[in-house]
């Protein structure tokens, strides 16, 4: 099958490829595609990354990242919207710079957050 078929079933071309039917310019934005990459190395990139949050054997510990010089284990979050000015709900999980370039830390630790399903319900995150 492909857009040859399903153009051939209609009698006319409608489809010039196949990812008009289900590349990740659709599965992404309808929520069934978690992350889209730009090439197939960074996509490989992006699934080793996505592993490496979960132990490498069943039952295993999960692995703990060394975020020393990186990030605090001990901090406090900074990152507070201010009263009646819109801002993105992301720099309260991923933390933000304010507008003098200083960091305000969120819920998380610094530059791990990542959103999935970015592409799906965006008001949803």
């Amino acid at each position: 099958t492909g857009y040859q078929a399903l153009n051939k079933l209609m009698g006319c071309e409608v489809y010039s490829t196949n990812d008009q039917l289900g590349g990740p310019g659709i599965m992404y934005n309808n929520g069934v595609t978690h992350l889209v990459a730009p090439d197939h190395l960074s996509c490989i990139t992006e699934a080793l990354q996505w592993l490496s949050y979960v132990p490498s054997i069943r039952g295993g510990l999960l692995p703990i990242v060394d975020l020393r010089g990186v990030d605090e284990i001990e901090r406090s979050v900074n990152y507070s919207p201010q009263p009646g000015v819109s801002y993105d709900p992301r720099h309260l999980l991923a933390g933000a710079h304010d507008g003098k370039g200083v960091w305000q830390a969120g819920f998380f630790d610094k530059n791990s957050f990542k959103e999935t399903l970015g592409g799906w319900a965006k008001t949803v995150i």
